[in-house]
């Protein structure tokens, strides 16, 4: 796939037409639960602590337990001041909430 931005920006709307994902906001709409779903398993961390955090995940039954314990990880591991993150899981909700 090309980038957005820089290289190959100017061929993303011919591979996304290619993909039958042009025009861009239909697919979106058309998608959205499953963009949503992408969106909320972000997690920083290689292969192996991803697995790690999943079998933990499984193990919190209540929800808002293991949406606190998903956020302590983020703290904890993340590097950036730049959240990706949370500005994912933000999109994410948007996508469920509002329509586009």
């Amino acid at each position: 796939m090309p980038t957005m931005f820089g290289p190959g920006s100017d061929k993303i709307e011919t591979w996304m037409q290619a993909h039958e994902m042009y025009p861009f906001g239909d697919f979106v709409r058309a998608h959205r639960t499953e963009i949503a779903d992408a969106l909320d398993s972000v997690l920083i961390g290689d292969r192996s602590k991803r697995r790690l955090m999943d079998i933990l995940f499984v193990s919190i039954r209540n929800p808002e337990e293991r949406k606190r314990a998903q956020m302590s990880y983020h703290d904890i591991t993340r590097n950036s001041t730049v959240d990706i993150g949370r500005r994912a899981w933000k999109i994410a909700e948007s996508l469920r909430k509002e329509p586009l």
